[in-house]
């Protein structure tokens, strides 16, 4: 995202209007990205002339992907969340809400292979009385608390989701704005399930994406096969079944 404008833009006369004339349409000598771009940056100076969002610790240097919320901003983001809140836990039978602690020990992470493969993304707290890490994802925290629950193979699969805040010491370079950031609110979906059940789980949950969309006034989102990266953590042979679960769902889905 761009960055935000300097101080002392002035605000148009009507307050609540969008207050900026829309992009011009792409041409062939102003390609598409580049409206997209424009667009953005008005979208970015409305927000910040608004109160809507501003760079954490701005009027000392700011800190970068970090974002404080004004009180439109909060009022926005709490409406979202709250209308995922209604769409996928109280609108359904099939899953239930949980939240995890933010701060974890490092146990936790050293169990689920986070500490061996991505602690050089993490933000670790060490002194003398804490020995901890934020959580970059929400998984684990998922599977500490079903531990903590006594569960029968009767109940799988077992749905959860959670709208988790996660942390990532990303690098510089792989920062963008609000879209790839250090401190951001993960939607979170974890199902625990038999491996013949697995194919079908994947169906369920694409199936539920496109009305999840349309409940915010989104098209279809657009779906492709993501296998396994280079780094990653687990063995060849739970790569292997996974990859081939997503690629039997792939083809029912017309995935390419």
């Amino acid at each position: 995202m761009a960055s935000l404008p300097q101080r002392g833009v002035a605000c148009p006369p009507k307050p609540w209007s969008l207050g900026f004339a829309p992009s011009r349409p792409p041409t062939p000598t102003r390609p598409r990205y580049m409206a997209e771009t424009t667009l953005m940056e008005k979208l970015v100076s409305l927000c910040k002339r608004r109160g809507f969002v501003f760079q954490s610790s701005e009027i000392y240097g700011g800190l970068g992907s970090v974002w404080d919320y004004g009180p439109l901003g909060v009022e926005l983001k709490k409406n979202v969340k709250d209308r995922w809140w209604r769409a996928m836990v109280h609108a359904r039978d099939d899953i239930e809400g949980l939240d995890a602690a933010i701060l974890m020990h490092p146990r936790v992470w050293e169990a689920s292979g986070h500490w061996q493969h991505f602690a050089d993304a993490m933000f670790r707290a060490e002194d003398q009385k804490c020995d901890a890490a934020l959580k970059p994802v929400s998984c684990p925290g998922f599977l500490l608390i079903q531990k903590r629950s006594l569960l029968s193979y009767r109940d799988l699969p077992l749905r959860r989701c959670e709208l988790g805040v996660v942390h990532r010491d990303e690098a510089s370079g792989a920062l963008h704005g609000l879209l790839r950031a250090r401190q951001f609110v993960q939607d979170d979906g974890h199902i625990l399930c038999e491996p013949d059940q697995a194919e079908d789980e994947v169906l369920r949950f694409a199936g539920v994406l496109p009305r999840f969309y349309a409940a915010f006034g989104l098209g279809p989102p657009a779906l492709a096969l993501s296998l396994r990266p280079e780094h990653r953590a687990g063995d060849d042979a739970s790569w292997d079944h996974a990859e081939g679960v997503l690629r039997r769902a792939a083809d029912r889905l017309g995935v390419p």
